[in-house]
C-alpha cells in the first residue's frame, strides 16, 4: 500500500464514520424508547417478567432491571403460624453476616466425597455463648498454612460461583406466594415433529432420513430455504447441533446478545415472518440468548417452525446428528414408561413442568393445585429444613 492508497482509504473512513453517527443515534433513540416502553407496561399489575422479556427480546434478568417491581418481593405480611416451623429460644447475634460469594481456583482438585465430613460439636443447654475472639482467630491462623497449601502452583484467578444469600435478602426466593398454586393442564401438548442440523457439515437428520445440504453462510434465510426444500412443513422444530451460526459475525459486535440479536433478526425469504402468535401452549417471537438462542418464524397461518439450539438440552461434544436424534428417542422411551402421554418440549425445563403439573392428582389432596413460591429457577418452591410443609 502507497501513501495515495492509505490517503483515499482514511477519505472512505471518514464517509464511513459521517454515515454511521446519525444511525447510532436513531439506534440509541429507539432503545430509549424501548425502555420507556418496558417501564410502562411493568406498571401493569399482571405484567410478567418473561412475556415482557420475550416481546423486548432481552432476558428476564434485564427487564427486573428495568422493572424491579417484576423480581422477588419481600413478602408483603409476616408467614402464617401454621406453616412455618417454631424458632429456637436461644438468643441469636443482632447482625447476620452477610453471606460470601464462594471462591473456587481454578484447576484445584475436586473434594473426595466419599470421606464423610467431621461432625460439629452440639451446644450443651449452658453452652449457648459466642465464641471467643482470640480463639476464632488462634483458630484462623492455625487454618491459615493449610488453605494456602492447597492453592495451585501459579497466581491462578479465582472463579466466583452464585449463592443465595442468608437472611431475609435470601428468604424471598424462598416464600409460599398466597393463593398461587400449581394446576394440572387441561389440554394434551402437541407433539412437534423435529429435525436436527449441523450447520458446520449440513447434515440433517430427522426422521425420514438424512441429508447434506448446502446452507453458505448458515443465514436463517439459507437454513428456512434449505431445511423446508427437503423436509415436509410438518417438522416444527429444527435444533443445531453444531456450527453455532448466530456466532458467524461475532467479530464484528461487542456483545454475542448483539451479534445472536442480529442474525435472528436477518433476512426471510418470501412468505416467511417472525411469529406473531400461536395457542395458549406455544410461545411467539424470539428469545436472544448469547449461546442457546430460540428463534420462532412462521410462513403463512399454519407453518410455524423454531431453530433452536441443542446447547438446552446437553452438551453434544462434536456428535453427529444422528447420535443427538437418538439421544432424545432414548430420553423419550425413558420418560414414557413414567408419563404415557409424554411430550418433549423445546427445553429441559418447559418438558420438566408439564410432566411435574400432570403428577397432581385429579382427587384427594392438592387436586385443585399445589401451592408454590415466586421462587424464579423452579415450578414450585424447594422449601429449606426449617420450614414446615403447607397446611
Amino acid at each position: 500500500m502507497d501513501a495515495k492508497t492509505y490517503n483515499a482509504g482514511l477519505a472512505e473512513l471518514r464517509e464511513l464514520r459521517d454515515e454511521i453517527r446519525p444511525l447510532e443515534r436513531q439506534l440509541k433513540k429507539l432503545l430509549a424508547d424501548r425502555d420507556k416502553k418496558i417501564a410502562a407496561l411493568g406498571e401493569y399489575e399482571k405484567a410478567k417478567a418473561d412475556r415482557l422479556a420475550t416481546s423486548a427480546g432481552l432476558s428476564v434478568i434485564d427487564i427486573v432491571a428495568l422493572v424491579p417491581r417484576l423480581g422477588p418481593q419481600a413478602p408483603m405480611s409476616g408467614p402464617e403460624s401454621g406453616n412455618v416451623a417454631p424458632e429456637a429460644t436461644t438468643d441469636r447475634p443482632e447482625a447476620e453476616t452477610a453471606a460470601q460469594a464462594i471462591k473456587e481456583p481454578v484447576g484445584s482438585a475436586a473434594p473426595d466425597l466419599r470421606t464423610p465430613p467431621v461432625a460439629e460439636e452440639q451446644n450443651s443447654p449452658g453452652q449457648d455463648e459466642e465464641p471467643d475472639a482470640s480463639a476464632a482467630a488462634a483458630a484462623a491462623t492455625e487454618q491459615a498454612p493449610t488453605s494456602a497449601a492447597a492453592q495451585p502452583a501459579g497466581d491462578s484467578p479465582a472463579r466466583e460461583l452464585p449463592s443465595i444469600p442468608a437472611g431475609a435478602e435470601g428468604d424471598r426466593w424462598f416464600r409460599q406466594e398466597s393463593n398461587l398454586v400449581s394446576k394440572p393442564p387441561n389440554f394434551q401438548q402437541a407433539v412437534r415433529q423435529m429435525a436436527f442440523l449441523d450447520t458446520a457439515t449440513g447434515v440433517l437428520v430427522w426422521s425420514g432420513g438424512t441429508v447434506l445440504l448446502e446452507l453458505g453462510r448458515a443465514s436463517v434465510a439459507e437454513i428456512l430455504t434449505a431445511v423446508y426444500a427437503t423436509v415436509p412443513a410438518t417438522i416444527e422444530r429444527i435444533y443445531v447441533t453444531g456450527g453455532d451460526p448466530w456466532h458467524r459475525d461475532a467479530n464484528r459486535y461487542e456483545f454475542l446478545r448483539d451479534a445472536v440479536a442480529a442474525w435472528l433478526n436477518g433476512p426471510l425469504p418470501e412468505g416467511w415472518q417472525v411469529e406473531s402468535s400461536r395457542g395458549k401452549d406455544r410461545q411467539a417471537g424470539h428469545l436472544v440468548h448469547p449461546r442457546n438462542p430460540v428463534g420462532r418464524w412462521q410462513r403463512g397461518k399454519d407453518q410455524h417452525t423454531e431453530i433452536r439450539s441443542v446447547g438446552e438440552w446437553f452438551d453434544p461434544e462434536d456428535a453427529s446428528p444422528e447420535i443427538v436424534r437418538q439421544a432424545f428417542v432414548e430420553l423419550w422411551k425413558a420418560l414414557h414408561e413414567k408419563w404415557k402421554d409424554v411430550v418433549l418440549m423445546g427445553s429441559p425445563s418447559q418438558t420438566g413442568r408439564d410432566l411435574w403439573t400432570r403428577t397432581i392428582p385429579e382427587r384427594g389432596r392438592w387436586a385443585e393445585g399445589i401451592p408454590c413460591c415466586r421462587r424464579r429457577s423452579a415450578l414450585c418452591c424447594t422449601r429449606r429444613p426449617d420450614r414446615a410443609a403447607p397446611s
